[in-house]
């Protein structure tokens, strides 16, 4: 497979012209296995035509194939200052840990998870940090 190629064409069965079909499919345009997956089962079925034996492989692979959902929490976001250790954390599971930049400022960062396996598995997450100076100090009320 190449990138230029349908990601559907991962999936048991599916050939390019059928690809094709599904990527010209009217009403919406079927590009990824996520696409096919929400699919209501009539139409997957009408746009496929295929047997229950077919269907059940595609339906197999689909449900193995990975999904990544990710909810993180920036440890201490309201203090972070310039040069710190800065700490995502994902629901106590994994941590990823960096230097916040020597400047201050609001500043956004994209996560990038690549897939090496499987083609349209590769996703990105944007979040922001708003990083004050090394040495301002807040009051109770949160004012510097």
């Amino acid at each position: 497979m190449w990138e230029r190629d349908s990601m559907l064409l991962q999936l048991p069965h599916f050939t390019k012209d059928l690809a094709k079909k599904c990527q010209e499919n009217l009403g919406k345009s079927i590009e990824t296995v996520f696409d096919l997956v929400e699919m209501e089962y009539d139409e997957r079925q009408e746009l496929l035509q295929m047997s229950d034996s077919q269907l059940v492989d595609i339906a197999w692979v689909c449900n193995r194939f990975p999904n990544i959902d990710l909810t993180y929490d920036v440890v201490d976001a309201d203090n972070v200052r310039t040069g710190d250790d800065v700490s995502l954390q994902r629901k106590a599971k994994v941590k990823l840990d960096f230097a916040a930049p020597r400047e201050a400022g609001k500043k956004t960062y994209t996560l990038y998870f690549m897939c090496d396996s499987y083609m349209g598995c590769d996703q990105e997450y944007s979040f922001a940090l708003d990083v004050r100076e090394a040495g301002a100090i807040e009051d109770d009320n949160g004012r510097e």
